[in-house]
């Protein structure tokens, strides 16, 4: 019958012999068992694969594809070189991964009762996992990346998030890679701070088209403080930014952004500094409607909605713990400006009492910054504290009365009093009273027809013209 030959050195050819002793060439038997190729690994060197010339010595697994695929095309092991993968299946060199990975000899449709398809599909798999992770942005190649909760949508709704995705000057904004660029974008054509160009249309506006850029950028934590920079507070991820101090609205991007993508356990460290900041702007279409960079910021965590288009919403321990602070902050805007009419009163060493995250304490006044009214204090702990004017009451009423009477300033002035207007579980139950009120529909608004998808269509969409 068939005689093989397992010499690795000599390669033996065979001859059949039929029943009538003739000796012709027949097709080759299968070959033995140790000639089977497995993915797993490297094969001895006694494995053999049928050629032209008779049996090949068979230690890679490009000689058993060659076998597999037909008689008479394998390739001598002499002319193949080695591999040099350390990964038994898994080629190094990315070129040639997907070659070195063979399907199953048995079945084309992949088996999972069967250990070659099986192989298959895990080194396929893994070579996939590879190379997504090559694609990807590493961490450390964006090191501060501000933490998003949506990458897909950033929290915008359908509408409105399509809307700008088909606006001509959205796909404008396609060859701007820099954030400095949508900066001085938002510089020379932002005029207010809607979602939309007007409520008769449903194009985006610019500020909102440069938004879900940003979204589309991931800002870095330097990279938001550029866009709302404030030399007054002076915090350590802002190692360098652009003055944006002659256009409010890339301060609006900004803090849009961050309210509509950052967590809400770091909304609080971001916002906070702003509240007293009396900058003004056009916020709405309608030039009359004007507000400041603190009543905005406040906003934007006080409110649901921002101009109709729904804001993500905040867990109850973030109403719970900051509610009260955000329900104090007109009272402290108007002793701003009660504490600026008599600015030479907040001299170094006057004892006053200063809200500090909340509560109210006795501090000693160390310095007043000059370009602007920050108080520099000395706690009765020893901690130093700067924080706005507005923060600030001083002790004695009677040197920053002014004009008022004698009865007026001789009035209490605890802390308990004017300052703090009540204790913060009063001042949190205001405040979850007023969003109790805000909920309800007021007025005849409840009734009124919300514009359709359809009717929206039918408006004028062109934002090159009306942005």
């Amino acid at each position: 019958m068939y005689a093989y030959n397992h010499d690795a050195g000599s390669v033996g050819g065979y001859r059949g012999q039929d029943s009538h002793g003739i000796g012709d060439s027949v097709p080759p038997p299968p070959p033995p068992n140790d000639a089977v190729a497995h993915v797993g690994g490297p094969h001895p060197i006694s494995s053999v694969a049928y050629g032209y010339e008779g049996y090949y010595p068979y230690p890679s697994v490009q000689h058993y594809a060659g076998y597999i695929g037909g008689y008479g095309n394998v390739v001598p092991a002499d002319a193949i070189a080695p591999s040099s993968s350390a990964t038994p299946g898994i080629a190094t060199s990315g070129d040639d991964q997907l070659e070195s990975v063979q399907r199953c000899h048995k079945h084309t449709k992949p088996d999972l009762n069967c250990k070659f398809c099986r192989k298959y599909k895990s080194a396929v798999h893994e070579l996939s996992r590879l190379a997504a992770q090559k694609s990807s942005p590493q961490q450390s190649e964006r090191p501060n990346q501000l933490p998003m909760t949506n990458t897909s949508t950033y929290n915008l709704n359908t509408m409105l998030r399509n809307n700008i995705l088909n606006s001509e000057y959205y796909k404008s904004l396609a060859t701007m890679n820099s954030h400095l660029d949508i900066l001085n974008e938002l510089v020379q054509y932002a005029d207010h701070a809607e979602p939309y160009c007007s409520t008769a249309t449903r194009a985006p506006s610019t500020l909102f088209c440069c938004l879900h850029k940003l979204f589309t950028m991931k800002l870095t934590e330097k990279q938001v403080c550029e866009a709302v920079p404030d030399a007054r507070y002076t915090r350590s991820q802002m190692v360098s930014f652009v003055d944006c101090r002659k256009s409010p609205y890339p301060r609006c991007c900004g803090f849009l952004y961050l309210r509509f993508v950052l967590p809400s356990d770091d909304l609080w460290d971001w916002f906070e500094p702003y509240f007293m900041d009396d900058e003004s702007f056009v916020v709405s279409v309608n030039p009359s409607r004007s507000t400041t960079i603190g009543e905005f910021c406040e906003r934007l965590l006080v409110d649901e909605k921002y101009f109709n288009t729904v804001l993500p919403r905040l867990p109850v321990r973030f109403k719970n713990r900051y509610g009260a602070q955000l329900y104090a902050m007109s009272e402290h805007r108007r002793r701003r400006v009660r504490n600026l009419d008599a600015l030479d009163a907040f001299a170094p060493g006057e004892r006053v009492f200063a809200c500090i995250r909340g509560d109210w304490v006795e501090a000693e006044i160390e310095s007043v910054g000059a370009d602007y009214p920050v108080v520099n204090l000395a706690l009765k702990t020893g901690e130093k504290e700067s924080v706005d004017i507005g923060y600030v009451s001083l002790s004695d009423p009677s040197k920053a009365a002014g004009k008022r009477s004698r009865d007026e300033s001789s009035r209490s002035r605890s802390p308990s009093g004017e300052r703090g207007a009540g204790s913060k579980d009063d001042l949190l139950r205001k405040f979850k009273q007023r969003q109790q009120e805000k909920a309800l529909a007021v007025g005849k608004d409840y009734a009124k027809r919300p514009s359709s998808f359809k009717s929206s269509l039918s408006s004028k969409m062109d934002h090159k013209h009306g942005r």
